[in-house]
């Protein structure tokens, strides 16, 4: 593609421009996501943020995507050359840690930052991810994206049919990701707070936990300047037990979502707010 191409030819710092510059046509001409992004963030911070300052997150969060974008045309690159230069790397000792229990370790993480930069760097560190993900609707697409996720030694695992997979992967002692900030159906979720409003969460990750014994722990990538990014990977989230298992299952999986929150909080440009996060509401 001509896109990809370009990206590839041209200097990081050229090519990051050129993504900010496409993010803000985006933001200008995309009235239906800037209108959900807009609407996200008027909710999510009410009363904290004024109307200008709304606006000017959700543009930056359309630039931040723009320049996601253009690293992700150029993840082989990143691969073999750039990730060393750009991204660093602290907490990886939580990880090994957590790997010597045996029993296999979830990362937990969100659309938060370039995240498809984590699977990237930790590969090439020697520690290849399964990650669940969701199948694009464009069979084009979807085979392009999963080719460039896996050409590290990572693997994808569709999330229609994951759970046994998963487990099997798990009790093999891999490390598996969740993305846990999408909308759920509510047959396949649990309500939890997240800014204050009541968002349909997989509880995948929760019983996952409580059932396995396996390691969860939260793992981000933010963008700082230049270009560059910073992965962290936070210490094991001990499992929460009150003896009532769905009692358990919601409280872990607010405690996920409120360290996605957190985060999300400390660099708001950086989520994907274009996403209908509270799609699904309680009946």
């Amino acid at each position: 593609m001509l896109f990809v191409g370009l990206c590839n030819l041209l200097p990081l710092p050229w090519a990051l421009e050129m993504g900010k510059k496409l993010g803000l046509l985006a933001w200008k001409f995309d009235k239906r996501d800037r209108t959900i992004s807009l609407i996200n963030l008027q909710n999510a911070f009410q009363g904290v943020k004024s109307k200008e300052e709304i606006i000017q997150l959700s543009k930056a969060c359309f630039l931040q995507l723009g320049e996601s974008i253009v690293e992700y045309a150029r993840l082989p690159r990143y691969h073999k050359e750039e990730n060393g230069k750009h991204v660093s790397i602290e907490g990886l000792e939580h990880l090994l840690e957590a790997q010597k229990k045996g029993k296999g370790v979830i990362l937990l993480t969100g659309h938060f930052g370039n995240w498809e930069l984590l699977g990237v760097t930790l590969a090439n560190l020697g520690f290849p991810l399964h990650v669940v993900a969701r199948r694009l609707d464009n069979p084009f697409l979807n085979s392009w994206v999963i080719r460039r996720r896996t050409m590290t030694g990572n693997t994808v695992i569709e999330k229609n049919q994951a759970t046994k997979a998963v487990l099997t992967l798990l009790k093999s002692g891999e490390v598996v990701a969740f993305l846990l900030d999408q909308d759920t159906k509510s047959g396949d979720g649990v309500f939890v707070p997240f800014f204050n409003r009541p968002a349909c969460t997989s509880k995948s990750v929760a019983v996952i936990a409580l059932r396995r014994g396996v390691s969860v722990l939260p793992m981000f990538i933010t963008r700082l300047d230049g270009g560059h990014h910073r992965i962290s990977i936070e210490k094991e989230l001990p499992v929460i037990r009150t003896g009532q298992t769905g009692e358990d299952i919601i409280q872990n999986t607010a405690r996920y979502t409120g360290i996605l929150e957190d985060k999300i909080r400390e660099h708001p440009e950086q989520w994907v707010w274009i996403h209908r996060r509270w799609k699904t509401q309680p009946l």
